[in-house]
């Protein structure tokens, strides 16, 4: 039962999409019709500029944070951690007030993987920045052909695909992982070229 109130209380957290919120008081802009038509914190920086970006970066961590720490609370074990952070992963790519339109949820997972295990998030940083890297390299040198736009937004998808393995190897193959390997994959399945 701790289990599915710590998603459930998680979801709800999740819903409080920042990027959407944020930038509709402060601009007036609907972020699901302006750019990508995403509620993420790239998005939100496409139209409020880079305090936006860091601005919603930072409501969404600790926003999986109080997810995971919810869960932790109400179970007292990883699990139900990673129970309440699935949830507000949920909530934030598929918040039901703003019509199931959310974010990535990248932020999200990477604030709340700092409570469950820092090793993890940690070596998910590292990954973040050389997979932007590596988006910058191939963004330059992407030919103009109409394959472009499947070449050049790797770093999301590099970031999601590493997560199941780091957390295998450092929390070994059990249910803790494998909910890991969950929430990765339902993530990877919302990415989409921003």
């Amino acid at each position: 039962m701790s289990f599915f109130l710590a998603a459930f209380i998680g979801y709800v957290l999740g819903c409080g999409n920042a990027a959407y919120y944020l930038v509709k008081w402060r601009r007036g802009v609907d972020l699901r019709v302006a750019h990508s038509g995403t509620g993420g914190a790239t998005n939100a920086g496409r139209v409020g500029g880079k305090k936006f970006f860091i601005a919603t970066m930072l409501l969404d961590a600790l926003k999986g944070t109080a997810a995971a720490t919810v869960g932790l609370w109400l179970g007292g074990e990883i699990f139900y951690g990673l129970a309440g952070l699935f949830g507000a992963v949920l909530g934030h790519i598929y918040p039901a007030q703003l019509q199931f339109r959310g974010g990535k949820g990248l932020a999200t997972t990477w604030g709340g993987m700092w409570l469950i295990n820092w090793r993890i998030a940690l070596t998910m940083s590292a990954v973040a920045v050389a997979a932007k890297v590596l988006d910058k390299k191939l963004a330059r040198r992407a030919p103009a052909t109409q394959f472009a736009p499947l070449l050049v937004p790797v770093a999301g998808r590099l970031i999601l695909s590493a997560y199941p393995l780091i957390s295998f190897a450092v929390l070994g193959f059990d249910e803790n992982s494998l909910l890991i390997l969950a929430l990765a994959l339902t993530m990877l399945a919302r990415q989409k070229s921003n």
